[in-house]
């Protein structure tokens, strides 16, 4: 916090808004990005979020001014959005009903465990890097990850869904 205090001349009612921007953003979407998600599937939203977020940090990194680093902190919330819809859709299309609680169990503690050790640790790497040099390992990770999903992400087919095997051959009421 203090050193974006310091680059961009905020108080900390400014910094809350840049920190909240974020957040708001990834908040409101959820339900627009089902939809998106429904029309377009995985595959796409995934690749397109990927690279948007990744894009986005990297700009982050290289604000001059307060007004730029709103507005991609605001991309990095769009962007980062899909995340969680996109893992619980995936599990519903590519794991059968009986484990889809689990899935989203799994993955809903996941992010949180993900938030909690990874803020001790993002303030270890801030220390050693500074704030732009961890924004530009992040983006450099982001990236990466962007081009593994690109051959690995793939949608299923309808006719692959194991819901509707499970459908098919189940005898229960």
């Amino acid at each position: 916090i203090e050193p974006l205090k310091e680059t961009f001349q905020l108080n900390s009612f400014w910094i809350g808004v840049l920190g909240a921007s974020y957040a708001l953003l990834y908040t409101f979407l959820q339900i627009p990005l089902g939809s998106l998600i429904d029309k377009f599937g995985s595959r796409k939203i995934s690749i397109v979020a990927l690279f948007g977020c990744a894009l986005c940090v990297l700009l982050f990194a290289t604000s001059k001014t307060s007004g730029w680093a709103l507005v991609f902190r605001i991309g990095i919330g769009l962007f980062a959005a899909p995340a969680f819809t996109l893992a619980f859709y995936s599990a519903g299309k590519w794991f059968s009903l009986k484990t889809f609680a689990i899935l989203v169990a799994l993955t809903e503690s996941a992010g949180n465990l993900g938030g909690v050790v990874g803020t001790s640790i993002l303030a270890l790497i801030v220390d050693e890097l500074g704030w732009r040099g961890t924004n530009y390992l992040l983006a450099a990770i982001g990236f990466a990850v962007f081009i593994v999903a690109i051959f690995f992400v793939k949608d299923r087919k309808l006719s692959e869904n194991p819901e509707k095997a499970e459908r098919n051959t189940s005898h229960s009421l």
